[in-house]
């Protein structure tokens, strides 16, 4: 109901009373609020100090500056968080700031960094929000908001893992164009990466990133290790579509049921349309609806599959395994979204790029897919070829052969008595191929 009032469809009355650790701290403190015009030296030693304890004055100090001064107000904030206030050794308060858990998918970011879904999953937990920054109006004083950010940023790591035993490698912030211009943000060297798609409150608002650590993508794109005993196989299932897909991590028993209606369609009709394929208009809706479900994501399908894989490379002695990129051309569906160029400027063609890893016996009889990676290219980034030389591996599509390499090691250590041999073409680039032999 509070969603549908956001996007107007209903009109629910005001709440008046809510509940949670925001309000467990009363507004019973006024602190003092400085009228400063100066430069940044004439403040003194500037401190930014975290709130320990919700029942201390800072505490209390805090919620009153933000119910006061910032357009969002005091909160509530998402999850585990961490709150400072920004105090001058002369002057008293300056402003405040918090940080609480990352959002859980933007494509923009999530695009910028260059995770999967798994890898999202699995390491968002190292990604935190600054979720409110206050520098009080009546304090004028230039280069105040990026000194301050750089003092929060240089001891948040230290802090968020003293408190949840975990080490923060990137920040990210929201700012709203509409107001602000993120100009702080920008002088602290955070990178302007996209925009959000504005479903809150109907405004698109700018992403910034600021990393904590120079290897945090490498950490971020991490793939979670295959762990195959912790999902067991069915001991009998009723078809081969169950027993090839039975530990997926769909936890509705009914996208599981539809998932094998689907499988076992398109096996029976491999080369028709998904109308064709189903064979009647209400099983066609519902695969439709399957794909459209945010829940069934590529990873999830693939990875139950990945599974069936790994026990078909067992028996072998040695698997061949070969992974290249496809083209995959749309341009005869105008009204597909999401899509990007997929070819040079003078062609002009759209669609999507697949990167499958494949694997197979030394006979040739293929024994399933051990990693596929789909992406859009984004139509903005032209001439980023040019800028190859540039650009670190972790921003450039060549990645994608590194994180296969990376998928089949784990399927490595997973199947002890096969000889896994990774093959790949010329266009494997010189830097992941050092990488590679490193």
């Amino acid at each position: 109901m509070a969603k549908l009032s956001q996007r107007g469809v209903l009109d629910l009355p005001r709440q008046e009373k809510t509940f949670g650790f925001e309000h467990a701290a009363v507004n019973s403190v006024k602190p003092e609020i400085p009228e400063l015009c100066c430069p940044l030296h004439e403040l003194g030693e500037v401190s930014v100090d975290p709130v320990t304890s919700r029942y201390s004055k800072e505490s209390k100090t805090w919620f009153s500056l933000l119910d006061q001064y910032h357009y969002l107000g005091s909160g509530p904030l998402c999850r585990a968080q961490l709150r400072y206030v920004v105090k001058s050794l002369r002057h008293g308060y300056l402003g405040a700031l918090a940080f609480s858990s990352a959002s859980w998918a933007l494509k923009d970011r999530d695009q910028y960094i260059g995770w999967t879904e798994a890898a999202r999953r699995a390491n968002l937990h190292q990604l935190v929000c600054n979720d409110r920054f206050l520098i009080l109006p009546t304090v004028r004083v230039k280069h105040l908001a990026s000194h301050v950010l750089s003092l929060a940023l240089s001891r948040l790591p230290e802090d968020w893992e003293q408190r949840y035993q975990i080490r923060p490698v990137l920040v990210e912030t929201f700012v709203d164009p509409s107001r602000f211009a993120g100009t702080c943000y920008k002088a602290s060297n955070s990178a302007y990466v996209g925009d959000t798609a504005g479903r809150r409150d109907g405004r698109a608002k700018k992403i910034f990133l600021y990393p904590l650590d120079p290897g945090w993508r490498k950490v971020l794109c991490a793939e979670p290790p295959i762990r195959l005993a912790e999902r067991p196989r069915p001991e009998s299932p009723e078809h081969w579509a169950e027993e090839e897909f039975g530990t997926v991590r769909l936890y509705d028993p009914r996208l599981k049921q539809r998932l094998y209606t689907i499988a076992q369609d398109f096996y029976n009709d491999p080369q028709a349309n998904i109308p064709e394929a189903c064979g009647s208009k209400a099983r066609a809706m519902g695969a439709y609806r399957f794909f459209q479900n945010p829940k069934v994501t590529m990873d999830v399908v693939l990875t139950a599959h990945t599974e069936a894989t790994i026990e078909r490379i067992k028996p072998h002695r040695v698997v061949l395994v070969p992974q290249d990129t496809t083209t995959l051309n749309y341009s005869t569906h105008p009204m597909t979204e999401g899509l990007g160029p997929v070819n040079n400027a003078e062609d002009k063609a759209v669609g999507l790029l697949l990167h499958d890893t494949l694997a197979f016996t030394e006979g040739g009889t293929p024994l399933g897919i051990l990693d596929a990676q789909c992406w859009a290219r984004d139509p903005r980034d032209k001439g980023k070829r040019y800028r190859r030389k540039e650009l670190p591996i972790g921003q450039k599509e060549s990645m994608k052969w590194l994180r296969s390499f990376q998928k089949v090691g784990q399927v490595q250590k997973l199947c002890p008595n096969t000889m896994l041999i990774v093959m790949g073409d010329r266009g494997l680039p010189p830097d992941a191929q050092k990488w590679l032999s490193d």
